[in-house]
Formats: structure tokens, sequence, C-alpha cells
């Protein structure tokens, strides 16, 4: 069901999607103004990222990164800033795009998290996650 949202003088006529769309296919919107008159325009999905921009520093690692991301395998992504390890993880998640990732992933996991000694612990393999992270603690806990 279509939702129209008006918003300074335009309606915005929106889908939501619903868990039997197909990952990675955007809907077309349609942009009316008052006096009736319809543009469509194409906006991407909030969880595009820029993919070339999240992977160029290991542009030579991308298609080790990709095996490892379709195997499930655990991964860990440090990064400078939360904005970076979200984006990151993100562009990880849907680097095997149309397939879905089906394990767990955290774009921004914490040391406060309540997970943090289950992924942390040496007396079990690993879980298959990827978690992105800013705090170097993380690369002394877990090596």
């Amino acid at each position: 069901k279509p939702l129209y949202l008006p918003i300074m003088g335009i309606v915005i006529k929106v889908r939501i999607p619903t868990c039997h769309d197909k990952p990675g296919t955007t809907q077309v919107l349609q942009l009316t103004h008052q006096a009736d008159s319809q543009i469509s325009i194409a906006l991407p999905t909030v969880y595009e990222v820029d993919l070339f921009r999240c992977f160029s520093p290991v542009f030579f690692h991308i298609q080790m990164l990709w095996e490892l991301v379709l195997l499930g395998e655990p991964l860990v992504v440090m990064a400078p800033s939360p904005s970076e390890s979200s984006e990151t993880v993100l562009a990880l998640v849907s680097c095997i795009s149309p397939l879905k990732y089906y394990s767990d992933f955290r774009p921004y996991f914490t040391i406060h998290d309540s997970e943090f000694k289950d992924y942390t612990t040496r007396t079990q393999t690993p879980p298959s996650v990827i978690l992105g992270v800013t705090n170097p603690f993380f690369a002394k806990t877990l090596q």
C-alpha cells in the first residue's frame, strides 16, 4: 500500500518494501506537484553505499573479501570513525548482491554491547559475523 507524504507543496508517493521484495532493487517514486503534473524519478535505497570509496584502501583484496563474505567467515572492520565503519560493513554485506547475507552484521559494535563477551571469548569458534569497530582495544582482544 503506497503512502502519500505531502512535503512543501509536493506530494511524494512512497511504497515501503516488504519482506517479499527482491534485495538490490529500487522503487520508482512519483513526485506530484499541486498543479497535478507528475514527475517520476528513481530514488536510491538508503542502504546503497559507494563501494569504490569504501573499498579503495583495500582494492587489491576485494576478491578475497568477497569470498569471505560469501562463505560467512567472521570479519572485523577497524575504522577511524563510526561512519566509516558502518559504511564499510554495509558495503561488505552488499557486495554479494543479489545474494542475501544471512549471517549477523553489526555496522558499529562497541565494548558496551551485550554480545561483546560472546564475540571475544577464546573457548569457542568465532561466530559468523561482520563487526564494525573503532576502538583499538578490539585488535588486542581479538588476536
